[in-house]
């Protein structure tokens, strides 16, 4: 499913890009590095991404540039214990998109986000201080469209007033209706 995105004129807005779990299976672990791919679909991805932001829930765990090849969050002291599982968010802060020269994108630009799971992108120690081997699938967040205006349709409310049945006519026909 695409996403559209209201990026700001003035500023920057940090967008979810993507949410996946991690879990310890033989012993606890030590995250130490994660890496991501982030992309855009027609400029360079420094046009329309400043940072991207790994959390835990609201806890900030890094911070990682991205570039022509992803983004590595290191520095990491994720704990996950024994059979437990951890869910983290990978977020974008999308620059402003400009609507006068210089333009940086165009509106409707599309940016993803995509965590692999292998050792040579999610690194880390056992509790024994061994390397842990990472197994798993791809992980691919929706596609962001950015957009400074964009329609959203929310429903306001709905309701459905059935008609009774006659006789032996076991078709009905009922009116439904919905606000936008």
């Amino acid at each position: 499913k695409n996403q559209y995105v209201g990026v700001s004129e003035t500023g920057t807005t940090e967008v979810p890009m993507v949410e996946f779990n991690l879990k310890a299976k033989n012993n606890g672990v030590t995250v130490k590095t994660l890496r991501a791919s982030h992309s855009s679909w027609t400029v360079n991805i420094a046009s329309t991404t400043d940072t991207l932001k790994l959390y835990e829930g609201s806890t900030l765990l890094g911070t990682a540039t991205p570039t022509y090849n992803g983004a590595t969050f290191s520095d990491l002291t994720i704990k996950i214990a024994k059979d437990a599982t951890k869910t983290l968010t990978i977020k974008a802060v999308l620059k402003k998109l400009t609507a006068t020269a210089p333009i940086n994108y165009l509106a409707g630009e599309r940016v993803s986000t995509t965590v692999l799971a292998t050792a040579a992108e999610i690194t880390g120690e056992d509790d024994n201080f061994q390397t842990t081997t990472t197994s798993g699938s791809t992980v691919s967040g929706n596609p962001q469209h950015l957009f400074i205006k964009y329609p959203e349709f929310k429903l306001v409310s709905g309701s459905i007033t059935p008609k009774q049945t006659t006789g032996s006519n076991t078709t009905r026909t009922d009116k439904a209706e919905a606000k936008i």
